[in-house]
């Protein structure tokens, strides 16, 4: 197995890195939303990668069956982006929006507004209120973990702070179109599967447990969820705090031996494309599985007006390569270069590092590859030619 970094320098506010929150596939496209934003990454055939930052604010991203995407910005409003034109909309009612969900060819979105969770619906260019829920026993204090509209009503798992238990309380509800239903407690997220099976998952202190229609489906031994994604099949995933993940088929858990967790971390989360590809995503880290090998995408806050090295009058000049590093970014048509284990175009390649990441670099007289070491302390060989200063 082969493991090598993919290094992307993006905007952090502070001295705070940035962490992922949530990672959609779109045909070459991969939406990665950070809390310091929306950053589109395109993987072409030709291998040549290319990366934006879409948005400077964003909380859930979902695309619906018209390729419409629907950037949510919880505190600010939503963003629709059509024909590759985004347009902000804000007011009371879109300013606290949780999940949007399609079906029947219309948007649905889970909102909070003056205390309450509300249902809306999408009709010629506003939303239409359908509902609203507001549990007893809560003091305005709530969050939202999904939301699913099918034939049969309106699903929600909500966490409400309940004041006589001063906790708070999960709980899996149902709109049929009339009134409400809670149908079970402690759920923490849900999903219904091609077969239209209610898949629940329960997050507790030891006490992790998945049910499929009210039976229980037994965790792998001795382990414990710590994130689980769903596949375009509908096969659910987990990946346990163990580090290892797991795919479920023909009722029981296959652990996947081919993919190995390539960092120990507690935030991290991860996101199937299909059966060979998925993403992780933690506090300032991603990376994707593909072909047998992680690519990591590291997450960086920039590096100021890059500090300047020790004045070179006093370097040794009886070295070949400088002890004084200088800054400097790629030049190279391909979007990024190979980072080389050794100063040789047949060494293994340890990262890929993409255009606008600065890195330091010491020049080397003697030879066409100088040693570069990235923000996040990888060090290794590019070619000269493929180093622009600054």
């Amino acid at each position: 197995m082969i493991f090598f970094s993919l290094t992307i320098s993006l905007d952090s506010k502070g001295d705070e890195f940035p962490w992922v929150q949530q990672i959609l596939f779109q045909d070459t496209i991969t939406w990665i939303v950070t809390n310091e934003g929306l950053y589109k990454i395109i993987q072409k055939k030709n291998r040549v990668i290319q990366w934006t930052k879409e948005l400077n604010s964003a909380s859930n991203i979902y695309i619906d069956s018209k390729n419409t995407i629907w950037v949510t910005d919880f505190g600010n409003g939503i963003y629709i982006n059509k024909s590759d034109k985004w347009t902000l909309i804000q007011n009371d009612t879109v300013k606290h929006i949780y999940n949007i969900y399609e079906y029947d060819a219309n948007i649905y979105a889970l909102a909070s507004l003056n205390n309450e969770m509300r249902y809306l619906r999408w009709d010629n260019g506003k939303w239409k209120e359908i509902t609203t829920f507001n549990p007893p026993n809560q003091n305005g204090k709530e969050r939202a973990y999904g939301l699913v509209v099918n034939r049969n009503g309106i699903y929600s798992a909500n966490s409400f702070y309940d004041d006589s238990k001063r906790d708070w309380i999960d709980n899996f509800y149902r709109f049929d179109f009339e009134k409400w239903h809670m149908l079970k407690q402690g759920v923490k997220n849900f999903y219904f599967d091609k077969k239209n099976n209610i898949w629940m998952f329960f997050f507790g202190f030891h006490s992790d447990k998945i049910e499929v229609n009210n039976a229980i489906v037994k965790i792998p031994h001795g382990e414990l969820i710590q994130h689980y994604d769903v596949d375009r099949n509908g096969t659910p995933w987990i990946l346990t705090k163990n580090g290892l993940f797991f795919s479920y088929s023909n009722n029981q858990w296959i652990k996947r031996n081919d993919v190995i967790n390539p960092v120990q971390n507690s935030s991290l989360k991860f996101w199937v494309k299909n059966e060979k590809e998925l993403w992780v995503g933690g506090y300032a880290y991603v990376a994707y599985f593909l072909n047998n090998q992680w690519v990591e995408l590291s997450f960086l806050t920039p590096q100021p007006d890059h500090e300047e090295p020790e004045d070179e009058s006093d370097a040794d000049q009886s070295k070949s390569i400088t002890e004084n590093y200088k800054w400097g970014v790629i030049n190279d048509v391909d979007g990024y270069s190979n980072l080389r284990k050794s100063p040789d175009s047949k060494s293994e390649v340890i990262a890929k590092i993409l255009t606008n990441f600065k890195f330091k670099y010491y020049e080397d007289n003697k030879t066409d590859w100088w040693k570069v070491e990235t923000e996040r302390g990888t060090t290794g060989y590019i070619h000269k030619s493929r180093i622009t200063a600054l």
